[in-house]
């Protein structure tokens, strides 16, 4: 049974967190189609948290992912744009967040139309 943690100020509404999905595709399954075994939204909730609080990698509550695993996504997700896309996303208001939903597109997907259009 998984226990339920208390939240933080810093931590992703559910219209945040559909956002995210949106931006980092399938955050069920790694590529290799396998179930994950860490959590998206709790990987962006510690990102969050760091944020928001200014701490240092090994800061980071213990009742949120490692700080390794946190740093690993973090990493990952600059590379590729995701990460900026996510900052903007939660800068967002709820009214610029709503109207925004519909047209968002994965990271990914975004880049494969880019290279399409543009070479």
């Amino acid at each position: 049974m998984t226990e339920i943690r208390k939240s933080y100020p810093s931590d992703l509404n559910d219209m945040q967190w559909k956002a995210v999905e949106i931006i980092l595709g399938d955050s069920e399954h790694g590529p290799n189609g396998r179930k994950r075994q860490v959590d998206f939204r709790e990987i962006v909730n510690a990102m969050s948290y760091r944020w928001e609080t200014g701490c240092t990698w090994r800061m980071l509550p213990h009742d949120l992912p490692t700080w390794n695993t946190v740093y690993m996504y973090w990493r990952k997700w600059e590379f590729s744009g995701a990460l900026s896309a996510i900052r903007v996303m939660l800068s967002m208001s709820s009214q610029q967040l709503r109207i925004a939903l519909p047209t968002m597109k994965p990271v990914e997907l975004q880049r494969k139309q880019a290279e399409k259009c543009c070479g």
